[in-house]
């Protein structure tokens, strides 16, 4: 199934690419909490093998720049997540990261409705409009 977005009877319409930005960014969800984590165990990278390199080690400091990029994308997407009521989570999950039909148990429509609008949220959080 392509990406796309529907334009009829639809209020919350972005361009192509911003749109595809969002939903990528969404899909991007598990390996960016991944590396929430993964950041406060990290190494130092390797040196280059010079005896007088010119790069400065500040582990520290690599780590809270990583964290801080994956801290704000997370939080603005688990904020806006919570703009589709509970009954549709699921659904709505299920067809941006995996792909999958909407569930039976409603409307398409309806389901299309709250996911557009989780997207145009991340979209509008993120910066990308």
């Amino acid at each position: 199934m392509r990406d796309y977005q529907r334009t009829k009877n639809n209020k919350y319409v972005l361009p192509q690419t911003v749109y595809l930005q969002a939903i990528y960014k969404i899909r991007d969800y598990d390996r960016m909490v991944l590396e929430l984590e993964r950041a406060l165990e990290s190494s130092p990278e390797p040196s280059d093998g010079m005896p007088k390199g010119t790069g400065i080690s500040n582990p520290t400091e690599r780590a809270v720049i990583k964290r801080s990029k994956y801290l704000n994308d997370v939080a603005v997407i688990d904020k806006c997540f919570n703009t589709v009521p509970n009954e549709y989570k699921k659904g709505v999950w299920n067809n941006i990261v995996f792909r999958e039909r909407f569930p039976d148990d409603a409307a398409r429509s309806t389901y299309g409705n709250y996911k557009a609008l989780f997207v145009f949220e991340v979209a509008k959080e993120l910066c990308l409009i």
